[in-house]
């Protein structure tokens, strides 16, 4: 027979009665009505979120700095892929791409005895477009006798579904832009004007850029060299808007003629007063066009300059003008140089020895920047 020792009874009592009595405190909590549940006061909710708000604006900007980099990034290499490009299409015709293809075609349609013809004013990227493997672009484009009747090639109906293409190598990821666009533009060396001015005066201030219109210019021809001449840079686009003038970003127009020439342009946008009634507000606005302000610009004034650019035709590109490098980064432009290296150039450059660069046989060799 098993016999349970008083002792082991009297345990094994105090022990389920002690487990009852811990039980009943632990319920006593929420029974008892003098027993509240402890929360957060608001003033530990407000420093929580005041902490939370602390930590968010610390976090921003870092976030947004790298984003900014990265975007650099991109834009840096969007530029080297158009030095790969300029290099191919000079290994194969032995020149660089002309500003603008000023070959003249007969036109068969014409009804006068004598041939017509149409400048056809393609830009450089237009050109470049096989070489940056846009070969599915570059043959949408018709330049050939039907097209004539239509007026400009570059205008015609039946090429008028590229006018709105977005080609996202033409455009820097920093630069919110229109339809069409591109912000990297072809130096015109510190020339104000598309043609070739044939004066004395301009021969001896060379101011001659890399390209030119009509023919491309060979390697020779960089007599300051390669890494010294810059090909294309960046140029943020108009704001698309006739009716706003904005100064960063669009060409101020004057009516008074002068002479195109670096310091005399320089001095009329200088001068210039509000309210501005002409402008050209769609710089940038149209990578089929090689002309001034739409796929060229000048080094006629710094990077980012306060002095706002001008023509002398706030109607229509083509004029006389000043269009300058400018971007979104902060401090400075990326400019591609003929030997395809990419640089950073600071905004606050000399502004002589941003027109060095610009041009391809001033005799500066040893530029610093």
């Amino acid at each position: 027979m098993f016999v349970l020792k008083r002792s082991t009874l009297s345990t094994h009592r105090s022990t389920h009665l002690g487990a009852i009595a811990k039980s009943r405190c632990v319920l006593s909590v929420f029974r008892c009505p003098h027993r509240v549940c402890r929360g957060f006061t608001i003033i530990e909710v407000l420093v929580t979120i005041g902490l939370i708000g602390v930590l968010i604006s610390l976090l921003i900007p870092a976030v947004m700095v790298s984003l900014e980099k990265a975007r650099k990034i991109g834009c840096s290499n969007n530029l080297r892929q158009f030095g790969t490009a300029m290099s191919i299409v000079e290994g194969q015709f032995k020149a660089f791409p002309p500003i603008r293809q000023e070959k003249f075609t007969v036109n068969p349609g014409s009804p006068s005895t004598v041939a017509r013809g149409f400048p056809l004013q393609t830009s450089p990227h237009v050109t470049l477009l096989s070489a940056l493997e846009l070969t599915s672009i570059a043959d949408q484009i018709r330049i050939d006798n039907e097209t004539f009747g239509l007026g400009d090639p570059m205008t015609s109906e039946v090429n008028a579904h590229l006018l709105d293409l977005r080609i996202p190598v033409f455009v820097c990821p920093s630069t919110d832009s229109l339809p069409g666009s591109t912000t990297y533009l072809m130096s015109n060396g510190t020339c104000p004007s598309n043609a070739r001015i044939e004066t004395e005066e301009v021969h001896t201030s060379a101011l001659r850029g890399m390209f030119s219109p009509g023919g491309g210019r060979r390697a020779a021809e960089v007599v300051d060299g390669l890494s010294n001449t810059v090909a294309f840079s960046e140029r943020i686009t108009g704001d698309g808007n006739h009716s706003n003038y904005t100064p960063w970003r669009d060409i101020a127009g004057f009516e008074l003629q002068t002479q195109p020439l670096p310091d005399s342009m320089k001095s009329r946008c200088k001068s210039l007063h509000t309210p501005i009634v002409n402008h050209l507000s769609f710089c940038g606005v149209g990578w089929l066009f090689g002309e001034l302000g739409l796929t060229c610009y000048n080094h006629v004034l710094a990077p980012n300059s306060a002095i706002p650019d001008c023509s002398q035709s706030g109607t229509r590109f083509g004029s006389p003008s000043v269009v300058t490098a400018r971007s979104l980064h902060d401090g400075g432009v990326f400019c591609l140089f003929v030997d395809g290296s990419v640089l950073f150039i600071n905004q606050e450059i000399d502004e002589i020895a941003w027109r060095s660069i610009g041009t391809i046989d001033g005799g500066e060799t040893n530029v610093s920047f």
